[in-house]
């Protein structure tokens, strides 16, 4: 099937003028930028977010832009920030189906919503999840010839119940599954990062202090198994999001380099996968990067934009006339 990756335009005219609001437990970008009183820079913003696009474009990678709410829509509703991290709420499967996670914080429920909206827009079956809650930064989905896997935590964002639904959901087996338990930081993506070279071999980089000392265990014996190269990330690279990378269509795209010369040598190295590197500054302030601002979507056929489109301007108060569009 074919997969286009989903993202939203970036804001244009305002940022967050009252400050970043949303506290979630872990979250020590947000817990900073409260303090901080920041708001955001609207213009470094939008250079940043055209960067990655850039790279997308570059690398050849579909892509297609989703309309962020309307200024007016979020106020009335008091959707936060974290809006624009499409990665929380949804998981495209291969089949077309996409599984929509049940977030536990209320605050994020119009959210959800409104992720149902983009995902109706592009004619895709929309399944509710019914097992626990879930956000989908605490899950990585790799897709090889032997199949899916599906690298995750639980976490105070992820339950055991609602993983193990969504694995199989996608129908991952068992023995392609591996479950760790996150202690801290946030979200599993910002602490384990995982790809396939040319051969299909896989490479993953671990911020060994996320985890819990039973899940460095299992990570290393998953990785025995499986012949996964392990490489170590340090607390510099967990604060600056190195780890947060998405990885599609033979590339990697990323916000910074791996603080460690021999970690960094041997990723940029790995055959038959491009790196791209492009800061994401102002988005790190409200806890997200690449593998955040993006999600992979599966489509039956290739998606007709003017259909898109008509369906979004069926929400005239939530997009305001505003269209999708192709990269």
């Amino acid at each position: 099937m074919p997969k286009t990756i989903l993202t939203l335009e970036p804001v244009t005219d305002e940022y967050y003028p009252e400050g970043v609001r949303s506290l979630t437990p872990g979250n020590e970008h947000n817990e900073a930028s409260m303090r901080e009183k920041w708001r955001g820079d609207v213009e470094l913003l939008n250079r940043e977010r055209a960067a990655m696009l850039e790279a997308f474009r570059e690398a050849g990678v579909p892509v297609l832009l989703m309309p962020s709410p309307s200024r007016a829509y979020k106020t009335k509703h008091d959707v936060r920030e974290s809006v624009q991290y499409v990665r929380d709420t949804m998981v495209g499967g291969q089949d077309g189906r996409v599984l929509l996670f049940n977030i536990k914080t209320q605050a994020r429920s119009v959210e959800t919503e409104v992720s149902r909206k983009y995902l109706e827009a592009m004619g895709l079956d929309v399944i509710e999840s019914s097992r626990g809650f879930n956000e989908g930064g605490n899950s990585r989905m790799l897709y090889r010839a032997d199949g899916p896997w599906m690298f995750a935590s639980t976490s105070v964002r992820s339950s055991r119940e609602a993983l193990l639904e969504q694995a199989e959901f996608l129908k991952v087996p068992e023995d392609q599954r591996l479950i760790m338990n996150i202690q801290k930081g946030f979200h599993f993506d910002c602490g384990f990062m995982i790809l396939t070279d040319e051969s299909e071999a896989f490479h993953a980089v671990v911020h060994r202090k996320a985890f819990d000392a039973p899940s460095n265990h299992r990570l290393d014996a998953f990785a025995r198994t499986h012949e996964i190269e392990l490489m170590d990330a340090t607390d510099e690279d967990a604060e600056s999001m190195a780890l947060n990378q998405l990885f599609t269509h033979g590339a990697s795209f990323r916000s910074a380099p791996f603080s460690q010369d021999e970690t960094e040598s041997r990723w940029t190295s790995i055959p038959g996968v491009d790196i791209y590197t492009t800061p994401l500054t102002e988005n790190r302030h409200t806890g997200g990067q690449n593998h955040c601002l993006t999600q992979e979507i599966y489509s039956p056929k290739p998606m007709d934009l003017d259909a898109v489109n008509r369906r979004l301007s069926a929400y005239p108060d939530l997009f305001e006339g505003a269209k999708a569009r192709f990269l």
